[in-house]
């Protein structure tokens, strides 16, 4: 099978294949499954955004419910993080959350100048809509792989996420050899 290439059309992007000669360089392999992880993850995020629909909720705000729901002690700075947004959005998202009645807050027993952030019960119905239409998505695109099949590409996807744990400092640029 030849290699994917993205195009555009209308806004949207979509995968055809690469001429047959540009197979055989490992570059173009490279380059070929970025794109085409790219285009899955970001076809993932839209099927699922438009089946939580029914469910009344903004991607910001459940992602940032799913966390506090997954992260035992949850703080702003852990959720700012794990949602790779800054504290202040976090905040203003938590502050929102909070005054729905979705989100708790309550002083840290660890840290005297951080606050837990915890799902209330309000939030319960919403997390298990939010289950049970995650389950049926990766049902849908796991469709057709083997139990062994997940494990090996769970690994491949192990091995790739290592490479970006090591971060340059903040500020620092470097031009590409």
């Amino acid at each position: 099978m030849a290699p994917a290439i993205i195009i555009e059309h209308s806004g949207e992007a979509g995968i055809t294949q690469a001429e047959p000669e540009n197979q055989a360089k490992p570059e173009n392999k490279r380059r070929d499954l970025s794109q085409r992880l790219a285009v899955i993850a970001r076809r993932m995020r839209m099927r699922f955004d438009e089946s939580v629909q029914c469910v009344g909720v903004t991607r910001a705000h459940w992602t940032l419910i799913a966390a506090a729901a997954r992260i035992p002690d949850a703080t702003q700075k852990s959720l700012a993080q794990a949602l790779q947004i800054s504290e202040v959005s976090a905040g203003r998202l938590i502050d929102r959350l909070c005054s729905e009645g979705l989100l708790d807050r309550k002083a840290s027993k660890a840290d005297r100048r951080a606050y837990v952030i915890t799902p209330t019960e309000r939030a319960r119905p919403m997390l298990e809509a939010l289950a049970k239409l995650a389950a049926e998505q990766e049902i849908f695109a796991f469709q057709g792989l083997s139990g062994d099949d997940l494990t090996r590409f769970d690994h491949i996807l192990s091995l790739i996420e290592r490479n970006f744990e090591p971060r340059p400092a903040p500020g620092t640029c470097r031009k590409p050899e």
